[in-house]
């Protein structure tokens, strides 16, 4: 999928635009002004970075499916390094970064596993594995619900699992994986709608298996997503991307032990020193740089995204966008 830049969008002033969102994620969500404030800082992060399928488009979205107040994910330790959070009657993104604010006061031990059950819907998981990333390697992934099928199979069986990983290296340098493991992703769908992105129908299945015309013939009514997400084997790099979708599907279950119609969430942060040195690593990124330069480093590459839309006192969102949010 392509990114467009047309004549649909509008330049928005970013004060009245956090402004706007922050009353509404308030009265929408019966949240309070700082849970509002944690939901937007994760939203916009993707924004910023250009992921516009985590970014803006999220916030009619939540007012869709029916997230509404928030009960904190208070822990529950299984061993001395593995805890556990129930997040069944959480709003994702708010209990996510409580998962990630218990693991940075844990001050004991080499490493800590922390596990998110029925965890939905959460950010861009790069915004949490950021700040788990001093002195840690850090591993994110999980599952979600059910939106994959297989292009020969009936029934929609897998998430789209996302994935992360990171650690840091030399001086305020860090390299930082973040992918989705599917072919597509709902956000794909959500940015599409909008505009911002290219629908390819021939990675969808309507909900009587056809494939669809139109974008709109995967949604019921209501505006909920009622299609499926295909996974096709035609390939060595899709039977691949199919291995490592199976990979996250099996490690999180194994980890968390348990299945949720929403998803789980995994977060492992190991201590570098367990790893002994790492002249090696400063070795191959420094190498790299040299070649490509800093910025071309996944993750940095983002945080150069950021840092320029940040210089900007306005943003560029569709304009339907916009009439949404200054609506709801």
């Amino acid at each position: 999928m392509s990114m467009k830049i047309d004549k649909n969008l509008i330049k928005v002033d970013k004060t009245l635009l956090r402004r706007v969102c922050i009353k509404s994620l308030c009265n929408g969500l019966s949240i309070s002004n700082i849970e509002a404030n944690d939901i937007f800082s994760q939203i916009f992060y993707a924004e910023l970075c250009g992921k516009k399928t985590h970014g803006l488009v999220r916030i009619p979205w939540l007012f869709k499916i029916g997230v509404r107040g928030h009960k904190k994910a208070n822990p529950h330790e299984i061993s001395n390094f593995i805890t556990h959070f129930d997040c069944s009657k959480s709003i994702g993104y708010l209990a996510a970064n409580e998962i990630v604010t218990y693991i940075n006061k844990q001050k004991s031990g080499d490493i800590h596993i922390a596990v998110g059950h029925d965890i939905f819907p959460t950010g861009v998981l790069g915004y949490y594995a950021k700040q788990l990333l001093k002195d840690n390697v850090v591993f994110v992934f999980g599952t979600t619900p059910s939106l994959v099928k297989l292009t020969d199979g009936k029934n929609k069986i897998l998430g789209t699992n996302p994935f992360a990983c990171g650690f840091s290296y030399g001086k305020n340098k860090y390299f930082m994986a973040d992918i989705t493991t599917a072919q597509s992703s709902f956000g794909e769908l959500l940015a599409g709608s909008y505009g911002l992105l290219d629908f390819d129908k021939n990675k969808y299945h309507t909900s009587d298996n056809r494939t669809p015309d139109e974008m709109s013939q995967l949604f019921n009514d209501k505006g909920m997503f009622a299609g499926s997400i295909l996974q096709s084997l035609n390939n060595k790099p899709e039977f691949r991307q199919y291995s490592f979708m199976l990979m996250i599907q099996f490690l999180t279950t194994l980890i968390s032990q348990n299945e949720t119609e929403r998803g789980n969430l995994v977060f492992i942060v190991i201590k570098k020193k367990v790893f002994g040195g790492n002249k090696a690593i400063e070795s191959i990124f420094g190498s790299m740089e040299k070649q490509i330069g800093s910025d071309k480093i996944p993750g940095m590459h983002s945080d150069k995204l950021n840092n320029l839309n940040m210089k900007s006192k306005e943003i560029s969102i569709p304009t339907k966008l916009w009439r949404e949010l200054k609506s709801l």
